[in-house]
């Protein structure tokens, strides 16, 4: 194994998973609140919305469970977990400390590819703004800021 400065990358190390970036849209979509608290989240429309199996929207309610961000309850179903507003402040204060750090390391480490990313997700979310499309909206930040994230390339922003 080798010890020195040279960065390590593995083939697609630098890509999501399939489960990972529905956690990330889904986690995204509540955080912006286009799924509100409290709301059930059908399985079957959801992985239909985002051209997926269930099988990695299953894995990604998983692990959104274990961040507290939905509720799986047996012969329900699963819901949008309720916060109440200092869960909210707190969250944001940690979300307003780490997001600056993400983009200080993205714009150390960005390639022309991945700020041509970046500016593709921006004119998506332009676009959608200019239409009134939430959902878009929502998926076009979320995949904005999660670029970033990817480019930041910090393990521990990815967990």
């Amino acid at each position: 194994m080798q010890h020195d400065n040279t960065p390590t990358t593995t083939v697609g190390g630098r890509h999501l998973s399939l489960r990972n970036a529905v956690v990330n849209e889904v986690r995204e979509r509540i955080i912006n609140q286009v799924f509100q608290p409290g709301e059930r989240i059908v399985e079957r429309q959801l992985s239909e919305e985002l051209e997926v199996s269930r099988i990695p929207l299953r894995e990604a309610i998983l692990q959104l469970e274990t961040e507290g961000l939905v509720r799986v309850l047996p012969r329900r179903g699963t819901f949008v977990a309720t916060f109440s507003l200092k869960e909210f402040e707190d969250f944001f204060d940690l979300r307003e400390t780490l997001e600056p750090l993400a983009a200080r390391l993205a714009a150390a480490r960005a390639t022309d590819a991945d700020l041509a990313r970046l500016r593709t997700h921006l004119s998506e979310a332009e676009a959608a703004v200019d239409r009134g499309a939430q959902d878009t909206i929502a998926r076009s930040n979320a995949a904005f800021h999660q670029e970033i994230v990817e480019i930041a390339n910090n393990s521990f922003f990815r967990r």
